[in-house]
């Protein structure tokens, strides 16, 4: 029987957005749209697609990440592919229930873009859930204190207890963040170019966070020199000071909350895992 209303959870951020229904991942893409330089805007292409046809952009169209900082950054773009995205899965269903995570920190006018962005591509019921609200829930049924969230865009951590937040932070560390430290190395070290989008995919699958690390990646982009293909071979270890580099940013967040917070005995052994971690970030 088909089901008219549905309750959908979606999440974005500058480099994918993501659609889930009932715990199913439905739809994870690039963040991505080509669509027309005109008043009135059209999508050529978005997702996979867009980012395929990247190098191929004419004159009177636009590639565009619609996202940024857990922000809309191009309100055409991102109602654009909101419209696509969610017709693709759901067609033109008056009925669908919207909940978008958000990043905490967003203040009354950048919600009210992401709502109105919304309404456009014709979805008027929406809900917006702050992450720090979602990770006290998580927290509490996992019985846990606290939490740390990364995104492409900013890093979130959530002091809580019963279910309530005691206390949220974001700041502006992101994967994004080690991506552009990675690809400065790999421009000053190997002269080699790679796409945002691939050292991010780098950061978050492939490198590792413990400095003995002697796992081998393959690094693909384009030489700086010839302007041709080309792949390097490197190690964890090399790349773990990038790393290194922006998380210990994280590290004296979380060190500065809890010394301020100063948590009781269960609080710290819930926290014993998520300390040690980046407690190994620093070794």
């Amino acid at each position: 029987m088909f089901k008219l209303k549905k309750n959908v959870i979606i999440d974005f951020d500058s480099e994918r957005l993501s659609v889930m229904e009932n715990g199913v991942l439905l739809y994870s893409g690039p963040a991505v749209v080509i669509r027309k330089k005109s008043e009135t805007p059209v999508a050529l292409a978005y997702g996979k697609q867009a980012e395929a046809q990247r190098d191929m952009v004419k004159n009177n169209e636009f590639y565009c990440h619609p996202f940024k900082n857990g922000k809309i950054a191009d309100e055409k773009g991102a109602r654009l592919l909101f419209r696509a995205v969610l017709r693709e899965l759901f067609g033109k269903n008056p009925f669908l229930q919207l909940f978008v995570l958000v990043a905490g920190r967003l203040d009354e006018a950048e919600e009210q873009k992401i709502i109105q962005s919304f309404a456009l591509a014709g979805y008027n019921k929406v809900t917006l859930l702050p992450r720090p609200q979602i990770l006290a829930k998580l927290l509490e049924y996992n019985c846990l204190y606290g939490a740390l969230y990364m995104d492409a865009d900013v890093s979130e951590f959530v002091l809580a207890q019963n279910g309530d937040v005691i206390s949220a932070h974001t700041i502006g560390v992101s994967f994004t963040a080690a991506a552009e430290v990675l690809r400065n190395k790999f421009l000053a070290d190997q002269k080699l170019n790679v796409p945002l989008d691939a050292s991010v995919r780098l950061a978050v699958e492939d490198c590792s966070l413990f400095p003995s690390d002697v796992t081998q990646l393959s690094v693909h982009g384009l030489d700086t020199v010839t302007n041709q293909k080309k792949s390097v071979i490197v190690s964890s270890r090399e790349t773990f000071p990038c790393l290194e580099s922006v998380y210990s940013n994280i590290t004296e967040l979380i060190s500065a909350v809890l010394f301020k917070e100063r948590p009781g005995r269960r609080q710290w052994a819930g926290l014993g895992m998520i300390l040690v971690a980046l407690v190994l970030l620093n070794v």
